[in-house]
């Protein structure tokens, strides 16, 4: 920095600020070729300001200009003279260099670095990329220069953020369903009879609350019929996938008992379908009655999943303010582990404003654009050879950040159950950090 630059930042200085990090008594720093120049700890304000980090610097270097030296430790080099207009540029020695705190731990950190410089706590909040009690922000910066007993603040990490899934049972289902969503917790509605809770109340939550989950998770919960009933009419299970079968079955309250039969026995079936029924479509049996069925078995494990599974499509609303890129992905609902493995992905899309026209037919996916808003929509395609319930994830392809977006139920030989898909476009692409507001 040239002289004459230097005296305008000084002028810049107002003697309030200056007054503000006062230096402590000289006679102990009386070397003959050093100015004394200590620093005092920063108020937390100034901190990220390299002009203001040097204010005792400054004030000192003001008064020894006139005398046309400028002797400042730490700021100069080793030979400790420059003249007017020279550099005053130089490498930042490593024992004089910020660490990189991030990751640490906050007391490790504290006992570590403790004796050299101040770590103050400026705040602590929720994050999911650190675990609770690791530094995750530094106000100045790993490799900034760093003088003795100067603070340096940091954001410390609580974790991921919890929320609480009150216990809803016995409560009327949209009661329980607004609780649930007001959490930040999405609900998976299932029913069956039940004669001790009401028609239309809560039966049963999965997880069972009270519990803490992560923002984003699923509820299923399990809402009464009422009383069970004198009888039951019975469906059409011929042409059911037979998995989907035992899923109606035991909605509904009747038991199935499978009988496999191989594809030479009953020719002109899907493997997994249910062929026949012991009992005809809408007659009336009693709860709980066993129906036997026959499906299309080829004697392998995994015989009861049809091998022509119904390809599916789901259409995802992307914000007119939706802007980055992103992709989708499906996995199984009930993986409760950290990060569930993809069954499924899309391609990769791109939103924003002034985008190209997309010309389709690229692995790059499409653009989306306020200028083009009948494009405002993502066709997701799935099919699976087992029964699922699926969950769909949100990516943001720049950050990494993942929003859960919709879940579906899947049943290989007829698609979609019905009323099972939900989808909440707005609240994923805020959550992954994907809205321009």
């Amino acid at each position: 920095m040239k002289e004459q630059d230097l005296l305008e930042e000084i002028g810049k200085v107002s003697e309030d600020l200056i007054a503000a990090h006062a230096l402590p008594d000289a006679e102990a720093y009386a070397d003959e070729k050093k100015e004394y120049i200590v620093m005092q700890q920063k108020k937390s304000e100034y901190i990220k300001n390299p002009i203001l980090r040097r204010l005792p610097a400054i004030a000192a270097i003001a008064a020894v200009l006139v005398a046309g030296v400028i002797i400042v430790p730490k700021l100069l080099p080793k030979s400790g003279f420059v003249t007017p207009g020279a550099s005053m540029e130089q490498e930042v020695a490593p024992e004089d260099q910020m660490p990189d705190l991030v990751g640490m731990d906050f007391e490790e950190a504290k006992n570590t670095y403790g004796d050299k410089f101040a770590i103050l706590l400026l705040s602590s909040e929720y994050n999911t990329s650190y675990p609770a009690g690791q530094i995750f922000w530094q106000d100045i910066p790993a490799g900034d220069s760093i003088l003795e007993r100067e603070t340096v603040n940091v954001k410390v990490s609580l974790g991921d953020k919890k929320v609480m899934l009150q216990d809803v049972r016995g409560w009327q289902f949209e009661l329980a369903k607004q609780s649930i969503l007001a959490a930040g917790l999405y609900v998976d509605k299932r029913s069956a009879y039940d004669d001790e809770v009401p028609e239309g109340n809560v039966i049963a939550t999965d997880p069972e609350g009270p519990c803490e989950l992560k923002p984003g998770d699923y509820v299923r919960v399990t809402v009464s019929r009422g009383s069970v009933p004198d009888s039951i009419r019975v469906p059409e299970f011929v042409g059911m996938d037979i998995r989907g079968a035992e899923q109606v079955a035991n909605t509904i309250g009747l038991k199935l008992n499978e009988v496999a039969v191989s594809p030479e026995e009953w020719e002109g079936g899907s493997v997994g379908a249910v062929v026949e029924q012991n009992v005809e479509s809408s007659e009336e049996v009693a709860y709980g009655t066993e129906i036997t069925v026959k499906y299309i078995s080829d004697g392998t494990e995994d015989s009861a999943a049809s091998d022509e599974a119904v390809l599916v499509q789901i259409p995802v609303d992307v914000p007119a303010n939706a802007y980055g890129r992103f992709s989708f992905t499906m996995y199984n609902l009930f993986d409760l582990g950290e990060d569930p493995a993809a069954i499924a992905s899309s391609a990769t899309f791109e939103a924003g404003e002034g985008l190209p026209p997309f010309e389709g037919g690229t692995a790059a996916g499409r653009h989306f654009t306020p200028e083009r808003p009948e494009n405002g929509e993502v066709m997701l395609e799935f099919s699976s050879e087992s029964n699922l319930d699926v969950g769909i994830m949100l990516c943001n392809i720049e950050t990494g950040e993942k929003a859960q977006i919709g879940a579906f139920d899947y049943i290989s030989a007829t698609g979609i159950r019905p009323d099972t898909l939900v989808l909440d476009s707005e609240k994923a692409f805020r959550e992954a950090g994907l809205l321009k507001e």
